[in-house]
């Protein structure tokens, strides 16, 4: 696969997937009734620069890890939610992009902006990026996309340098973090990180 992988978070990532429709050597895709197998198969099989989907791979985990300090998730259900996605992305059912861009951040409750800001971006701080929603900001920050740049790193304003995709990237390094919480003390939660740029 040599495409850049980005897969948009909340509420209104299908919207604003859908968006960016039409931008020069960017494949979009919003799952809608698709299975994960098949955004896999249509992410693996896209020949454009950059693919921009709202399939997070690592969304079990993260439902899962965010259950787990709030106290709903079932014993267990956290080490369960990790062997799966593991087990997932080893097998090549599933693939991790290579940026994530989280829709309103400071919408989310706490634990779960924890889990995007600190967990993952703790683990891979320039492929966390917080965004607003606007699809006229989008358009602006995609301006680079248009240019059909061969994947060359492309300047965004306001979100740092996007780099072609990482040969090196590991399957396991964002889920690792996940692995392994403590739960906080009763009536504590989780510290809050801030995102950190480019």
């Amino acid at each position: 696969m040599s495409s850049t992988v980005v897969v948009v978070t909340g509420e209104r990532a299908a919207e604003v997937v859908t968006g960016l429709e039409g931008l020069h050597n960017v494949r979009t895709l919003t799952t809608g009734e698709l299975l994960p197998e098949q955004v896999t198969e249509a992410v693996t099989r896209a020949r454009a620069t950059y693919v921009v989907h709202d399939a997070d791979p690592l969304a079990e985990v993260g439902r899962a890890w965010a259950g787990f300090f709030d106290g709903t998730e079932p014993v267990g259900g956290l080490e369960v939610a990790v062997e799966e996605t593991l087990a997932a992305l080893r097998e090549e059912r599933r693939v991790l992009p290579d940026y994530y861009v989280v829709l309103e951040p400071e919408e989310l409750p706490a634990t779960e902006r924890h889990w995007w800001l600190g967990v993952l971006a703790g683990a891979a701080p320039v492929r966390v990026v917080p965004a607003p929603p606007r699809r006229p900001a989008w358009r602006a920050r995609s301006a680079g996309w248009r240019r059909g740049d061969g994947g060359r790193a492309t300047s965004t304003p306001g979100c740092g340098r996007f780099p072609a995709r990482s040969p090196t990237a590991s399957t396991d390094r964002l889920s690792v973090a996940a692995a392994a919480p403590t739960r906080p003390a009763a009536g504590t939660a989780p510290a809050l990180c801030r995102s950190r740029s480019a």
